[in-house]
């Protein structure tokens, strides 16, 4: 994630550099570029999220109907877990500032990532059978 994010700032920090020479490279960076990366990012992990919660989705719909016991009574558990440990805990403000075209960015190459052959969602869900 952190090297597609990488690659994709060196392009737009490339393109912004060149639209905006008369701005310091640490302004650059400070106010366009790095809200770029942090959008990337979150754009990435939102697409690959998803994709990963279709294909458990996918796995559990077409499986044992007690996996999808099972894993409804772990998530009631983990979340009564977490409700105790946690009991003040404050839902996270949304995000006020952003970089629209950052997020895009990573959220297409989020959707383009290859996972490879599911092992880890399937491995995932046979461990929840055990």
């Amino acid at each position: 994630m952190e090297q597609n994010a990488r690659a994709a700032v060196k392009k737009y920090a490339s393109l912004v550099c060149n639209a905006l020479p008369q701005l310091s490279r640490k302004v650059q960076r400070r106010t366009l570029v790095m809200p770029y990366y942090r959008a990337f990012l979150r754009g990435y992990g939102q697409a690959v999220a998803e994709t990963i919660s279709a294909l458990r989705t996918s796995k559990i719909q077409t499986g044992d109907p007690e996996l999808s016991r099972i894993l409804a009574a772990d998530q009631a558990r983990v979340e009564e877990a977490f409700s105790r440990d946690f009991p003040d805990r404050q839902p996270l403000r949304t995000e006020r500032t952003g970089h629209r075209i950052g997020m895009r960015a990573g959220h297409r190459a989020g959707r383009e990532v290859d996972l490879g052959d599911c092992y880890l969602v399937t491995h995932d869900l046979v461990f929840a059978l055990l």
